[in-house]
């Protein structure tokens, strides 16, 4: 829809060559697929930290994950699988499936901040 767009207002401006106006869609579509390519990296990289500390808490504590820690693992697994990069949106309705004590935890908080 957007490449339809910007074409179409692209072949209005009369003083604009066609071999340019085709320069400047291929241009719109690398800047696009650079966003997302970014947005999917800040994505992987809070997830990367959430694995970490996972994996620190058990090997220094022992410990298992909480429940909270544990859901909020499954959030980004769906979301990475999905393909979904880490809009305000998505991390809005994580933030949202917990309660206050949950959100205390290092994981969730860090993560949820990361994102900001």
């Amino acid at each position: 829809m957007f490449d339809k767009r910007l074409a179409l207002m692209l072949s209005d401006d009369a003083q604009l060559a066609p071999h340019t106006a085709a320069k400047e869609l291929a241009l719109t579509r690398l800047r696009f697929k650079k966003m997302n390519l970014l947005a999917s990296c800040q994505t992987l990289a809070v997830l990367g930290e959430a694995l970490n500390h996972v994996e620190l808490a058990g090997e220094t504590s022992g410990l298992e994950i909480s429940s909270g820690e544990l859901h909020f693992l499954e959030l980004f697994r769906c979301a990475v699988e999905g393909d979904h990069a880490l809009t305000p949106l998505l991390a809005d309705g994580i933030r949202g499936q917990f309660v206050a004590g949950q959100m205390q935890k290092p994981l969730v908080a860090r993560s949820v901040r990361a994102e900001n």
